[in-house]
């Protein structure tokens, strides 16, 4: 290397001459941050911002620093090691002294004070080399990886750290990979391990197979779901993968993925219910990321790993059966059911006596009979004492009342007995028939063959949540009063309201249950839709409520005056007086919104409750000690029709139904600005920009790549004497149309930003008969690890769905295809972006240097080809939808690519469809032909040139040919 006499420089900052800057033309040292130019230091490009580069002077330092560093390499023991650590320490103070010399030597102009401070700021203490050496020797090392994509983003990381942190070349980085891959991973890239120059490859083929994002999300995803909801720890177990989760999609730099409601909503329900209400509190107004969600968890989580953490035992969970106590061996109507409602306990398997039912012999409890509940309570009073069950809880077992541990107060009309509610005698009950004359029911009560589903009380002393309301659909109006209720599952509203306010909905059936196992089929349920509102302004929408006959609420009347004199809290709020209502709509938890409240008034025990929700202030609680409240518990439970019918919609649906527009990422977003922005219709064609990732991408050389596989193209033309001749014939035909263009000396040698050069070959379409050849352009063919590809974006997905498609082309009688002509050729590219298209050919001469041509149009191969020629098929229909809204929607949403597919009612209607396709397609030079149908009369009616050629294909007879239509 020549030796370079560093200078002072009083017109510039090049050290090495007395020249002014050039801003075009200089290059920083990335050692000592001195600056040259470039033709002084002897380069001829500029290097990239990614590159490292030092002068001469720093060189010079590297390469003794890496002499002594081989010294210390080739040591053996730790004695050698130290012997040679002290033998050369005098030589690297020395260095590193030259070091700190050049990377701080005082530039002209500056202040030697300056330069002190700079010298102090940055490092008071030279590291020695021994300890740089050691620090790369800890950095060798990297974590196993074999093809987990969960643990991409990790080791990536890790690998991107080390690798700059202790600047290890091809060769290392070669060595340290083949240390830690194994299995998948390691057998993807055997083949390109045999070359350090291969490392770039590698690490693309490995992100490719195991780390695109979406894999790593997919793998992360089904660790978060597939937690059970019956696990201990379940918080901790969320917490934890969440934050997987959200720290690796972080990483990738995907934040689109946290944008998931449905996510989000999933996640919460498989939480306790406190926590459910909690989010909802804290979080309804807010944003609901899953991001969002793994802050407002952990803290939770935390609490709940203190508790498991501590020594006292757990707390048994009798709610209901433990999984592992089910016996597979039994019949399925005599396993414990899992439910979800409360007020159930675990039977004492010891003491349970195996017996057929008494009241209808079923193999099932005594509770669980449909007929034992539809006696009067006399009759089941005799059956149970006929059959020798427990009185109390009415299992077949080896105890009496007395002795039963479940045994309570019946509680019915104060019943201080310890017999179950359901053998309560009619003689037992006091004033029952005061009771029934003010409209007031027990639970053992029939009206019209329907079980009730609320226990009333003999005294107005207990009042529920009931708050008067509005309900509202268009025009229709109507006041009334709701029951909230946090034991509901679902809300839901008396059919008779809904029908005179002319709810509409899909009729869904709907199976109820209560407390002790009793339910009720609602066949005709609908789903609807209402307006709510309280005493404010605001209204609030109920989506997915249910309908119900009789739906039968308790009845209830409220004094204002009275409740004020006799509560002086209760004053100045805006409660109203009502008399013997019943509410009409009852909302679950399906509306929580509405339930939680955000103010409340109370004083001491059996004492009244005011809260303030969304829907206005009520009263409730009971204000007697002595008096037993009933409550409402209901739960939704589908039915295996109901869950077969939503499974066959859900089906049916696929491909056809409309689907709610989704965020955008930010790279949709920027093609469509390109599109947009670059988009001009000129001679009968359109021109668009090429999708960049970065308007500033420069290509590296990729001539001789490009030379190279032209070569092999030619080698393999010359065996097939009719190939080559048809590749000549396209090449010929290419140019004679305009798609591609022959540059002159003068154009290949101006000064290009942009210049790529793209390798092409030739492959067979088996689907064709005789299979046709077709060019392609190798987009994805990389040179120092740069494709044409990989600067490009894919654009928005705008491609219709192929099963839509072809579910609407089976609906009418009368079937027509046809597809487009060279549809991406159709498509031109603005000039300034047709010499990143450029490539060889010359006639497989291999004779005579090769021509240099460039792509005006979109080429097969590109990844943005097929977002704008969607693009612009799309646009170019969307002016002529004054006209013809028809066509319009047909080339919109009947396309799949370049081929149409539709189907007819009316030949007429047909004919004129297509007609007024073909004239939209032919503004934008899309040359739609090769039609077929089932009709003869369509095929007539169309230009004769359009039809295939190939001859009239008709199927209307049994033992016609078909046509392939996808």
């Amino acid at each position: 290397m020549a030796t370079y006499a560093y200078k002072a420089n009083p017109n510039g900052h090049c050290r090495l001459c007395t020249d002014k800057d050039k801003k075009e033309d200089m290059v920083a040292c990335d050692e000592c941050d001195r600056w040259f130019h470039i033709s002084c230091v002897g380069l001829t490009y500029l290097p990239k911002k990614d590159e490292r580069w030092v002068c001469p002077k720093c060189m010079s330092t590297e390469r003794e620093m890496m002499e002594l560093k081989v010294k210390v390499r080739q040591s053996v023991s730790g004695d050698s090691l130290q012997e040679i650590l002290q033998e050369n320490r005098a030589a690297m103070e020395a260095l590193v002294k030259s070091m700190r010399t050049t990377r701080f030597e005082a530039e002209p102009g500056t202040s030697s004070a300056h330069n002190n401070d700079s010298i102090e700021g940055q490092n008071q203490e030279a590291e020695p080399e021994w300890t740089v050496y050691l620090k790369r020797q800890a950095l060798m090392s990297l974590p196993k990886y074999g093809g987990a994509a969960r643990e991409w983003p990790k080791f990536k990381k890790a690998f991107d750290e080390t690798t700059k942190q202790g600047q290890f070349n091809r060769l290392e980085n070669l060595n340290r990979l083949q240390t830690v891959l194994y299995g998948n991973a390691e057998r993807s890239v055997r083949q390109l391990m045999m070359d350090p120059n291969n490392m770039d490859q590698i690490i693309d083929r490995l992100e490719d197979n195991f780390g695109r994002p979406e894999l790593v999300y997919k793998e992360l995803l089904a660790e978060l779901t597939n937690i059970k909801r019956e696990s201990r720890n379940l918080i901790t177990e969320i917490s934890e993968a969440l934050d997987n989760l959200v720290c690796n999609v972080s990483l990738m730099d995907r934040e689109e993925f946290l944008i998931d409601h449905r996510l989000v909503e999933e996640i919460i329900r498989k939480m306790p219910y406190g926590l459910q209400v909690k989010w909802t509190e804290e979080m309804y107004d807010g944003a609901k990321t899953l991001a969002d969600l793994n802050e407002w968890l952990k803290p939770h989580s935390r609490t709940n790993r203190l508790l498991n953490g501590t020594s006292r035992p757990q707390p048994r969970e009798t709610s209901r059966p433990q999984p592992r106590e089910i016996n597979r061996s039994q019949p399925r109507d005599t396993r414990p059911e899992r439910r979800f409602n409360v007020n159930t306990h675990q039977e004492n398997r010891s003491t349970i006596i195996k017996r057929n039912c008494e009241a209808c012999r079923g193999n099932h409890k005594l509770l669980e009979c449909t007929r034992f509940k539809a006696m009067k309570p006399e009759k089941r009073n005799e059956l149970a004492f006929k059959a020798k069950v427990c009185l109390s809880c009415l299992a077949f077992t080896n105890h009496m009342m007395r002795d039963c541990k479940r045994a309570k107060q019946c509680g019915i009309n104060g019943c201080k007995f310890k017999h179950h509610p359901l053998i309560h005698k009619s003689h037992e009950r006091e004033s029952s028939d005061s009771n029934q004359s003010e409209g007031q029911h027990s639970p053992d009560t029939q009206a019209d063959g329907e079980i009730h589903n609320h226990q009333q009380l003999t005294k107005s002393n207990v009042f529920y949540q009931i708050v008067p309301v509005t309900l509202k659909n268009n025009d229709k109006i109507i006041n009334t009063f709701a029951f909230l209720d946090a034991g509901s599952s679902l809300s839901l509203i008396d059919e008779e309201i809904a029908n005179k306010l002319g709810l509409n909905g899909r009729i869904d059936p709907l199976m109820l249950k209560w407390t002790q196992n009793v339910t009720r089929n609602e066949q005709n349920s609908r789903r609807v839709q209402v307006r709510i509102n309280g005493n404010n302004e605001k209204e609030y929408v109920m989506k997915g409520v249910r309908t119900i006959k009789n739906l039968q609420l308790p009845e209830q009347s409220f004094n204002k005056e009275v409740m004020e004199k006799r509560y002086p809290y209760l004053k100045n709020l805006p409660l109203s007086s009502y008399s013997s209502i019943r509410p009409t709509i009852l909302i679950g938890l399906s509306h929580s919104h509405l339930l939680i409240p955000f103010e409340r008034r109370m004083r001491k025990p059996n004492e009244p409750t005011a809260l303030r929700t969304k829907l206005g202030w009520f009263m409730f609680g009971n204000i007697s000690s002595n008096v037993q409240g009933g409550h409402i518990m209901v739960i939704q439970q589908e039915d295996e029709m109901n869950k077969a019918l939503q499974k066959y919609f859900s089906t049916e649906d696929f491909g056809v139904k409309v689907v709610k527009n989704l965020p955008k990422s930010a790279e949709e977003e920027k093609a469509e600005q390109i599109l947009r922005s670059t988009m001009k219709y000129k001679d009968g064609r359109y021109e668009v920009g090429l999708l960049w990732k970065d308007e500033e991408t420069k290509f590296p050389n990729s001539y001789n790549n490009a030379a190279k596989r032209l070569t092999t193209s030619e080698r393999t033309l010359k065996k097939d004497p009719e190939l080559k001749k048809w590749a000549i014939e396209t090449f010929a035909d290419y140019e004679k149309k305009g798609y591609i263009r022959k540059l002159s000396e003068e154009e290949i040698m101006k000064p290009i930003s942009r210049v790529y050069y793209l390798p092409h070959f030739i492959v067979h379409n088996k689907n064709k008969l005789p299979p046709k050849p077709r060019l392609v352009f190798d987009a994805a063919a990389k040179t120092q690890g740069v494709s044409f590809n990989t600067e490009l974006l894919s654009g928005p997905d705008a491609t219709t769905s192929l099963f839509g498609v072809l579910v609407r082309f089976r609906e009418g009688a009368i079937a027509v295809c046809g597809d487009i002509k060279e549809m991406f050729h159709q498509v031109r590219i603005r000039a300034e972006d047709q010499h990143a298209q450029r490539f060889l050919w010359r006639d497989c001469d291999s004779s005579k240097k090769p021509d240099v041509y460039v792509m005006q149009v979109m080429t097969f191969g590109s990844t943005c080809s097929p977002s704008c020629a969607q693009a612009v098929k799309n646009h170019n229909a969307e002016k002529f939808r004054k006209y013809c809204p028809v066509a319009t929607e047909a080339i919109i949403k009947q396309h799949y690519v370049d081929d149409y597919l539709d189907s007819f009612e009316e030949l007429d209607k047909a004919a004129e469809i297509v007609l007024h396709v073909m004239k939209i397609h032919d503004h934008a030079g899309f040359h739609i032909r090769n039609f077929v149908s089932n009709s003869r009369e369509l095929l007539q009616s169309l230009p004769s040139e359009r039809v295939q050629i190939s001859g009239i294909k008709m199927f209307e007879e049994k033992d016609s040919m078909t046509e392939k239509t996808s």
